[in-house]
């Protein structure tokens, strides 16, 4: 896979908010979550996601990227097919940019109108990649952001193999 240049890889950011969890804590970059709620203002009433990126302690997830669905990514009511070549350029970066110390945490995506609840479907993968040895991440967390556009979102945090979620409620203003 080809990288993109240094100069266009995001920049890590520190971390401040914290979303709790039965076995620990999750903590968010300061910019991840608005990132996300941006990328679902852009595509509302259309689903989109992506990929969480970062540290993995013992009792601690620290997520400091999110990758978008990428420029080519197709997007639809209920579903969305990523730009997975543009998503593995952007992890190959980010990869060479920080030494290779980024870990796979899981996914992002948007239920536009929808629930919080995740659906067969995404139990489905996150199943899936727990079960999957390259993924290195047999306990991931999917976010799930659901809404009405513009800045309207309230979110849940799946961690698979931990029996709570966490949920929070924002806006972009």
């Amino acid at each position: 896979m080809a990288g993109i240049p240094r100069k266009q890889a995001p920049k890590v950011r520190k971390s401040r908010e914290v979303v709790t969890s039965p076995d620990g804590y999750v903590i968010w970059a300061s910019n991840i979550k608005a990132a996300m709620i941006r990328e679902a203002d852009s595509t509302y009433p259309y689903e989109t996601g992506g990929i969480l990126l970062g540290r993995h302690y013992p009792g601690l997830l620290h997520v400091t990227h999110m990758i978008g669905p990428g420029p080519g990514a197709r997007h639809y009511k209920t579903s969305f097919i990523p730009d997975r070549d543009w998503q593995y350029e952007q992890i190959d970066a980010l990869h060479h940019q920080l030494s290779g110390s980024l870990n796979y945490l899981g996914d992002w995506h948007t239920h536009p109108q929808g629930s919080l609840s995740p659906s067969e479907t995404d139990l489905d993968l996150l199943e899936a990649i727990a079960a999957t040895p390259e993924s290195r991440c047999p306990t991931p967390i999917m976010c799930i952001l659901a809404g009405t556009g513009s800045g309207n979102w309230s979110e849940t945090v799946i961690h698979y193999g931990v029996e709570q979620t966490s949920t929070w409620e924002g806006t972009t203003n």
